[in-house]
């Protein structure tokens, strides 16, 4: 199982909220599987100041991430809840995605999956997205690398093998993914622009070593008032380069 932790500040709610429908209605190839009676079931565990989301494979985690940043930058730069962001302030996310067991019994999780996430993250005090090397060699192994991911298409998830069981039978009405791509006059408008990942190292935590890689993901994507006659193209980053504070061997 994979697990994306999002540690959020006082209304990380108003994300969460406003990232839902958007995923229903653009990106219901790709979570097909948690869709159920025009609703999204995704198994959260509440970490107190934080959660883990829980999802099949990486790329289910990553594009939620996208999803997730896409509603937070809204929110900063007051497209979305005004008056709360000027009361509350910006809102700042650090991001984790592993791939490892998971277990439940009844109500709880238990695995890997889970302690090396909370691991990973307890190591960042930025608003990094952080992956561990098994999500690094999923990715080497069905899509070339994480950074193919600004090449490809949901066309594309017809040929990887961890998405032989998906109905693909309305993909052409798929415009707005997380995996989309648009342009006009040869200028990209909507989708993923750039990945960059670099590998930070092992970083140890209670005796174990984890190898670690650290994301920017670089992506356009459009919002619209009210009346839908006037859009306007923002620019979001998912993570950031920056490894100052990440004590590594």
């Amino acid at each position: 199982m994979i697990h994306l932790l999002t540690p959020y500040s006082l209304d990380y709610r108003c994300c969460v909220k406003n990232l839902i429908l958007p995923i229903i209605k653009y990106d219901s190839l790709l979570f097909q599987k948690l869709i159920n009676n025009s609703k999204i079931e995704i198994k959260f565990i509440d970490s107190g100041d934080g959660g883990f989301f829980i999802f099949d494979n990486p790329l289910l985690a990553f594009a939620f991430a996208i999803h997730f940043q896409e509603a937070l930058t809204n929110y900063n730069t007051y497209h979305l809840y005004r008056k709360l962001r000027i009361k509350v302030g910006e809102i700042s996310l650090r991001y984790s995605i592993t791939y490892d067991s998971l277990f439940q019994f009844d109500d709880n999780f238990y695995g890997a999956s889970i302690i090396n996430n909370a691991r990973i993250l307890s190591k960042d005090k930025l608003n990094r997205c952080l992956i561990d090397q098994n999500t690094h060699d999923w990715f080497l192994k069905y899509f070339n690398s994480i950074e193919q991911l600004s090449f490809i298409t949901d066309k594309d998830l017809m040929k990887v093998e961890a998405f032989k069981d998906y109905d693909f039978t309305n993909i052409s009405n798929i415009e707005f993914s997380a995996l989309s791509k648009k342009g006009k006059n040869g200028v990209q408008t909507y989708g993923i622009k750039n990945i960059y990942s670099q590998k930070i190292g092992l970083i140890k935590s209670k005796n174990t070593s984890l190898s670690i890689y650290n994301l920017q993901v670089n992506f356009i994507y459009s919002i619209h008032n009210e009346q839908v006659t006037e859009f306007q193209n923002i620019t979001s980053t998912l993570g950031n380069l920056n490894t100052s504070g990440l004590t590594v061997e």
